[in-house]
């Protein structure tokens, strides 16, 4: 990483934060990358990694438990209900 990027990063995020993000982007690349439509798991994971972004900067995401709740695919294929 430049030394310009990193300056600018941290004039308002701690190095660990800086170092975090990097780490959290580069997972949400990798759960992203499949040459196909990426499953549900790792959308799902590159979800997860997203908010773990977003409160990094200091905002907070609400999950609809409905919504996050309801069975996958597979799931549903072995009759699980949403509850």
């Amino acid at each position: 990483m430049s030394d310009k990027l990193r300056y600018n990063l941290t004039d308002h995020l701690t190095n660990k934060e800086v170092d975090r993000l990097f780490d959290l982007f580069n997972k949400i690349k990798l759960d992203l990358s499949a040459s196909s439509f990426p499953t549900r798991t790792n959308r799902l994971e590159a979800v997860e990694n997203m908010v773990k972004v977003i409160e990094i900067h200091g905002m907070k995401v609400i999950r609809d438990p409905i919504i996050w709740e309801e069975p996958s695919k597979s799931e549903r294929e072995q009759g699980r209900e949403i509850q």
